[in-house]
């Protein structure tokens, strides 16, 4: 990848896809050495570096309505083409069904497993969220909506393990790992061509812009 000039930089539209696609190379790269902790890492950074905003303080916008933004945004220059309702319809039965049904990344377990040692509380609000997601896909409901609750999933993950609370290439609890980089490699290229599709869009401002030395 060649080095862009400081104008192609200075755009926020050209810094977001240079910014995203630099991680997304990465990403590959670690992906090919099934190194998924770092993999899963990338795709994310990649993934913010799309939504993240500038804005984001000021507006008193939460991560996750950032997110959840974003995502309703790219989906709705995708339905005349419908790329992710075919890729979620794909992967259902494999990555997104193995996603929602792992305990290790549903936040209300982490949140009651110190306090209640029944499992009902989480436990059923975690079965009546998955079905939510079986029904948005089976009735062919929005398809924002079921990213959504893959990446509330998928956010939990992303807090493991860059807060440091697992170890790199740890032995326990794998199997959400290499299915979360698994799903990253899948759909992130597919939302970074939506972007790209879209140029003269009000993607917000990128944080941190590059300065002239």
């Amino acid at each position: 990848m060649s080095e862009p000039d400081f104008d192609e930089l200075s755009s926020n539209f050209g810094l977001r896809v240079r910014r995203s696609e630099s991680w997304s190379d990465h990403a590959n790269d670690s992906m090919s050495h099934e190194d998924f902790d770092s993999a899963f890492l990338f795709y994310w950074i990649a993934f913010n570096a799309l939504y993240s905003d500038e804005r984001n303080i000021d507006m008193e916008r939460s991560e996750r309505r950032l997110q959840k933004d974003f995502i309703e945004k790219i989906h709705r220059f995708d339905k005349q083409n419908g790329n992710l309702y075919k890729f979620l319809w794909a992967e259902y039965s494999n990555s997104i069904r193995n996603l929602l049904d792992n305990k290790f990344i549903f936040g209300r377990y982490w949140r009651d497993i110190n306090e209640n040692p029944d499992e009902s509380a989480w436990a059923e609000e975690m079965r009546s969220t998955n079905q939510s997601a079986l029904r948005l896909m089976t009735d062919g409901g929005s398809v924002a909506r079921l990213l959504n609750i893959v990446i509330s999933r998928l956010n939990v993950l992303r807090n493991q393990i860059a807060h440091g609370s697992s170890t790199y290439r740890g032995s326990l609890n794998r199997d959400q790992v290499k299915t979360g980089a698994t799903f990253m490699h899948q759909v992130v290229p597919i939302i970074q061509q939506i972007f790209r599709e879209h140029p003269d869009e009000d993607w917000g401002i990128p944080p941190y812009p590059p300065q002239e030395r």
